[in-house]
């Protein structure tokens, strides 16, 4: 899917929280949300995947990051939550709703998607470095602004495990070899592989470490580079 906004994935309406199992032995990774007291009678919750800088949505009640991209969100409301029952089924029945607008295979290729999501996180980052900028008194360049967010993201600098990220522009032909200049020759870069076997993003997206060949060791701090190139071999 071409995720710029929410997507329901799934739904469920409750009679009444009370008529839930109560959990008494929760395991270290469950996640457990007190409903408020408002929320009387029928309660529906909805499952969303959205852009993970989306702000809270209404009556959102917990929201789960995936890598910084993307999130799980969970939406609480009174009522049916709009998908009322089916005529003749009782009011204590508990529903699960699928939506119906899902696409049955991706339209998109991942990489593209990928791509999209990646400058709409960037854009948002910039604008909203450039409006503080603003109020705090700086002058902000609109054309300045606007071919920032053109160039598009590049490269992001290193995590906390020291793997920086570069992000193509477009999507190259194959997975690109990667060359990257250091300011300091004492540096080189060597290319990881987070995930083993998935190649899905391989052509839009390259991940290295830095590594110090006086120490013998990889550098986490970020360092200066000088330019970084991408050879998909056209």
């Amino acid at each position: 899917m071409d995720l710029e906004g929410p997507v329901t994935v799934i739904g469920y309406s409750i009679p009444a929280v009370g008529r839930l199992d109560e959990q008494t032995a929760p395991a270290p990774e469950d996640y457990i949300h007190v409903v408020p007291d408002s929320l009387i009678g029928r309660v529906s919750f909805r499952f969303d995947v959205l852009p993970a800088v989306n702000n809270l949505q209404d009556n959102e009640i917990c929201r789960f990051g995936v890598e910084g991209l993307y999130a799980l969100s969970c939406v609480a409301v009174q009522g049916d939550g709009g998908v009322p029952a089916a005529e003749g089924v009782p009011e204590e029945v508990f529903t699960t709703v699928h939506p119906t607008a899902l696409l049955a295979a991706q339209d998109i290729a991942e990489e593209v998607v990928f791509l999209r999501f990646k400058r709409a996180m960037y854009a948002r980052d910039v604008n909203d470095a450039a409006a503080a900028a603003a109020c705090a008194g700086a002058k902000v360049d609109p054309a300045e602004v606007e071919a920032t967010i053109a160039a598009g993201p590049g490269l992001y600098p290193p995590n906390g495990e020291g793997v920086w990220t570069l992000i193509t522009a477009v999507p190259m032909r194959i997975a690109p070899e990667l060359q990257v200049d250091f300011a300091d020759a004492r540096y080189e870069a060597r290319v990881v592989d987070l995930r083993p076997g998935d190649t899905r993003l391989s052509t839009v997206r390259v991940r290295f470490k830095v590594f110090d060949k006086q120490l013998d060791a990889y550098e986490k701090k970020p360092v200066a580079i000088v330019r970084t190139i991408l050879n998909a071999e056209l």
